[in-house]
């Protein structure tokens, strides 16, 4: 995959296809656990319908790009995307986003007003009511990566992550799932992501300026734990184009439990 380094110092892996003729460009944003390949069937479907201009990559400590076990800044991850942005030169942008990239999106949008032209918020991460980031869940998650090693952090995330048909059918191979984590998860690496994202504030005054006169699209598992459907219905009646979409008997992590049911979704938004 190419890689560009950006004058602060931070090395980006991407992958970008174009096609002539295109003129919507989808930027895939991953979420804490992901890499850019786990977009992979998510675009190939896609551009089986409609040549979109596709872009995909790894944000710092993720994948092959810079892997930083020093703290750094939220901010950061909001320069990392417009440099790479403006490096490719991107117009007519949508963002899908996953989970904890959701807030990187709203941020550089309202940093880059006019850039990005459609939003798709997939499970994602933007409570601006009960002060997520202040709970309990998030403070025992922070609490669990100061504290415990690579199995204690999935078991406590598996339940958190998934619905609860998903964790019945997976209960029996539970060690090799945690396997599968320990072999791409580094620790190390992953702290001070999260402490960086953990720095993010999300208000309403944010969502409401950077979804004003566009097109966005909040996708969510019912049984989704991180952002609840009440707090998802009262984002709803703040901000009416919002335009949600429940997806039955899921979890937070839908693109594992259930990638097809996903991308039929994205195919009803996107493929006109």
């Amino acid at each position: 995959m190419p890689i560009v380094k950006f004058p602060n110092d931070i090395e980006i892996s991407y992958k970008y296809e174009k096609n002539e003729g295109s003129k919507e460009t989808l930027v895939f944003l991953n979420g804490t656990f992901n890499t850019m390949n786990d977009w992979e069937d998510v675009g190939k479907a896609l551009l089986e319908k409609q040549p979109f201009n596709i872009l995909t990559f790894d944000m710092r400590n993720q994948g092959e790009s810079t892997q930083l076990r020093e703290a750094f800044d939220y901010y950061d991850f909001i320069d990392d995307i417009s440099l790479l942005i403006e490096h490719l030169d991107l117009s007519n942008i949508t963002f899908i986003t996953y989970s904890s990239s959701s807030a990187m999106a709203i941020d550089y949008m309202l940093m880059n007003y006019g850039k990005v032209s459609r939003l798709i918020l997939v499970a994602p991460v933007i409570n601006p009511y009960g002060n997520f980031k202040g709970q309990l869940l998030s403070k025992a998650s922070l609490k669990m990566f100061e504290m415990g090693d690579v199995r204690d952090i999935v078991t406590l995330s598996f339940p958190l992550m998934y619905s609860n048909a998903f964790i019945d059918q997976c209960k029996d191979f539970f060690d090799a799932i945690v396997q599968q984590f320990e072999s791409k998860i580094d620790k190390s690496l992953l702290e001070p992501y999260m402490r960086a994202w953990d720095a993010n504030e999300m208000n309403l005054s944010k969502l409401k300026t950077v979804m004003d006169g566009i097109e966005v699209h909040y996708i969510q598992g019912e049984e989704d734990i991180f952002n609840g459907n009440i707090f998802t219905q009262k984002l709803k009646s703040e901000i009416e184009q919002l335009q949600v979409q429940i997806l039955p008997g899921k979890g937070h992590d839908f693109l594992t439990e259930d990638k097809s049911a996903y991308i039929k979704v994205l195919d009803e938004i996107l493929i006109k």
